[in-house]
C-alpha cells in the first residue's frame, strides 16, 4: 500500500520535474504530511471519545513529530535508493496492475481527506 501511494505521489510530482531524487524527496514530504495529518486525526477522534486522556496545547510538539515522520521516511527510502526500486519495480507492472495501484493510493487520499473532516467536525 504505501508503495502505491509513494508511486501515485511521484508520478504527480514527476509531471514538472524530471529528476528522480528531488521527486522523490518531495513524494516522500508529502506522504509524512498526509501520514502525520492521519495520526493525529486518529488522535483528535480518539481525544474527543476519551480513549485518549490529553492532546498537544501547543504546535510545537506536533511539529516535531512531523519533523521526525519526514527524516524517518526520508532515511528509510533514501537510504539505498529505496525510491528507485520502488519506481522500477512499479514502471514494469502491467497496466492493469498499475491502475489498481493508482487506486489503492487514491483510495487512500479519500479516506485522509474524510478522517480528517470527520476531525475537524467533532471538534
Amino acid at each position: 500500500m504505501i508503495k502505491s501511494i509513494l508511486y501515485l505521489i511521484q508520478k504527480i510530482v514527476t509531471i514538472s520535474k524530471k529528476d528522480d531524487v528531488d521527486s522523490a524527496i518531495l513524494s516522500i514530504i508529502i506522504f509524512s504530511s498526509f501520514l502525520g495529518v492521519n495520526v493525529f486525526s486518529i488522535w483528535g477522534i480518539l481525544y474527543k471519545f476519551k480513549i485518549f486522556s490529553s492532546f498537544f496545547n501547543s504546535a510545537v510538539p506536533i511539529i516535531i513529530i512531523f519533523g521526525m515522520l519526514i527524516i524517518l521516511n526520508l532515511i528509510l527510502f533514501i537510504k539505498d535508493k529505496k525510491y528507485l526500486k520502488i519506481k522500477n519495480e512499479m514502471d514494469n507492472l502491467q497496466s492493469k496492475q498499475k491502475k489498481t495501484m493508482l487506486v489503492k493510493g487514491t483510495i487512500y487520499f479519500i479516506v485522509s481527506f474524510i478522517l480528517f473532516s470527520v476531525a475537524l467536525a467533532l471538534k
